[in-house]
């Protein structure tokens, strides 16, 4: 996957990401999507990775949630300002959670339910069917260390 954009800006240099998986996600459309993971508390879907990264999988399930890292491939970036849901004044979209930014990645937090293979089941989904999935973490809450 080449992300490369040019900004113009000296010494800059592109950045490349390897795909290493894909969703399957039951929304379809950019409209479906909860505004926010939470509004869709029992969407479940799937996060299907390539032959190639299955063993990274390995004990995965011993931690309850996940941050799947994903590319926005049907997102197309509108500037540097979005009118919040909230209406008002355009702010920056370094200050807002809008997935129109100049590098249309996400990171979604979603809970763990299970893996079979390189599948790995998921609730609290919102991402698109087919989105390109480009890192999987674990995710530690911090009150779990407090």
């Amino acid at each position: 996957m080449d992300v490369r954009r040019r900004s113009g800006e000296p010494g800059l240099h592109p950045i490349c990401f390897d795909q290493i998986g894909v969703v399957h996600s039951p929304f379809d459309a950019l409209e479906q999507l909860p505004r926010q993971p939470w509004e869709a508390p029992h969407a479940e879907g799937f996060i299907e990775l390539f032959a190639a990264y299955e063993d990274g999988l390995h004990l995965i399930e011993r931690r309850p949630w996940i941050l799947v890292v994903s590319f926005l491939h049907r997102v197309r970036n509108n500037g540097l300002h979005v009118v919040t849901h909230s209406g008002g004044e355009p702010i920056g979209v370094f200050g807002a959670r809008t997935p129109y930014r100049p590098n249309p990645i996400a990171v979604s937090r979603m809970q763990l339910l299970g893996r079979e293979g390189r599948r790995l089941r998921v609730r609290q989904m919102d991402l698109l069917d087919g989105t390109p999935v480009i890192d999987i973490k674990t995710y530690i809450d911090h009150r779990e260390h407090e």
